[in-house]
C-alpha cells in the first residue's frame, strides 16, 4: 500500500508544478506594466548608486574624463589679429611615364614673419630628387608679406618596382617666429582682476602662452606661472626649438625657469625633439610646458592704483609638414 500511495504522488507532482507554472506567467503577464515600471525605477536607482560608488575610479574606467578639465585648461590663446601664416600645396603632372616621375608641387605662402622652407620629396617613401627653381639653394625664402607668395618644387626619379601607382610626400621643413604679451599688473589683493592671459599678434602653427594661475594684482611674494607651445595646425610637428625667452623691462619683476636661467631675462636655445620630450605633456596633443616663477617686489601698497608690467616670451621653431600624392602609372 505504501509502494501504491508513492506511485500516485510521483503522477500528481508534474500536474502540479505544471499548473503552478501556468498559473505565475498568468499572474506575470496580468501586472506585466505594474512589474516593468518598479523594476525600472529598481534598477535605476541602483545603476545610480553603482554609478556614485564608482566615481573615485571614474579614471580607470574612462580616463578621458580626467583628461577633460586639464584639457581646457590648454585653450588656445587669443590673437590679436586672426591672420595666420600658411603654406599650400597643389600637386600637378602626377602620372608615371617609362618608368620616371616628375612632379611639380606649386606652393602658396603667406609669411606674416620671414619663412625659410627646406623641401625633400620621396616615392614610396624612398628618397628621390628634390630641385628648385633656383638650382644653387636648397632652401626657398619667403619675406614677411600681407600678400600671399609663389614658387615651385620638382620631384623627380625612377620609380624602380613597375606597380600602378605611387605614393608621393613632399616634406617642408619651415622656420616659424611668434611671439606673446603677458599683461602683470601689481598692486593690493583687494584690486581683483582674476586671471589675467597672455596674447599674441597673429596664430602661428604652434601657439605660444603665458599661463597663470593666481588672480592679479600680484602683490610682494613668488608666483609660479607656466610657458606653454601647443600645436594648432594639425599636420604639422614640431621638430626643434631653435630659441625661447622671456623678458621684462621691469626691475619689480624677476623671471626665472627650470632650465632658462633667472633675471629679467631667461633664455633656452637648441632643443631638438628628443630633448623636447621632456617638456610634453602627454594628455595634451603635442603640448609643451616650462615651468617659472615671477618674483614680485615692491608693488603698490594697499590704496594706491595697480601697476601696468608685462613679460614678453618669444620663440623661434621648426615645424615639418607632409604633403602627399598618388602617381598614376600611364602607357
Amino acid at each position: 500500500m505504501a509502494e501504491e500511495k508513492e506511485v500516485k504522488k510521483s503522477k500528481t507532482r508534474p500536474v502540479f508544478w505544471l499548473v503552478l507554472a501556468v498559473a505565475i506567467l498568468f499572474l506575470v503577464y496580468s501586472y506585466r506594466d505594474t512589474i516593468y515600471s518598479y523594476s525600472k525605477s529598481s534598477l535605476d536607482s541602483l545603476s545610480k548608486g553603482a554609478s556614485s560608488i564608482l566615481k573615485p575610479f571614474s579614471c580607470l574606467i574612462n580616463p578621458t574624463q580626467c583628461q577633460t578639465a586639464y584639457t581646457e585648461i590648454w585653450e588656445t590663446p587669443k590673437a590679436a589679429t586672426p591672420e595666420t601664416s600658411y603654406v599650400k600645396v597643389d600637386f600637378e603632372n602626377t602620372v608615371a611615364r617609362g618608368g620616371k616621375v616628375d612632379v611639380i608641387a606649386a606652393l602658396k605662402v603667406k609669411a606674416l614673419e620671414p619663412i625659410n622652407i627646406k623641401p625633400s620629396c620621396e616615392l614610396d617613401d624612398y628618397p628621390i630628387n628634390t630641385a628648385l627653381p633656383e638650382a644653387t639653394t636648397s632652401i626657398l625664402n619667403f619675406q614677411k608679406s600681407s600678400s600671399e607668395q609663389h614658387s615651385s618644387i620638382e620631384c623627380s626619379g625612377e620609380t624602380g618596382v613597375e606597380k600602378s601607382s605611387y605614393q608621393l610626400k613632399l616634406k617642408l621643413e619651415r622656420s616659424s617666429k611668434i611671439n606673446a604679451i603677458w599683461p602683470v599688473w601689481l598692486g593690493s589683493s583687494s584690486s581683483k582682476m582674476g586671471i589675467v592671459k597672455s596674447e599674441m599678434p597673429n596664430k602661428a602653427p604652434y601657439s605660444l602662452d603665458i599661463v597663470s594661475f593666481s588672480d592679479q594684482p600680484f602683490k610682494d611674494g613668488k608666483y609660479d606661472f607656466y610657458v606653454r607651445i601647443k600645436r594648432e595646425e594639425a599636420e604639422t610637428k614640431l621638430k626643434s626649438i631653435e630659441s625661447l625667452k622671456l623678458s621684462t623691462i621691469s626691475g619689480k619683476l624677476q623671471i626665472s625657469c627650470n632650465d632658462f636661467g633667472s633675471g629679467k631675462e631667461a633664455k633656452i636655445e637648441k632643443l631638438n625633439r628628443t630633448q623636447l620630450e621632456k617638456y610634453r605633456k602627454k594628455e595634451i596633443d603635442e603640448g609643451f610646458q616650462f615651468k617659472c616663477e615671477l618674483e614680485v617686489s615692491n608693488a603698490p601698497s594697499a590704496g594706491e592704483e595697480p601697476e601696468s608690467n608685462w613679460i614678453e616670451a618669444k620663440a623661434e621653431y621648426t615645424v615639418e609638414s607632409a604633403y602627399a600624392a598618388t602617381v598614376t602609372k600611364v602607357a
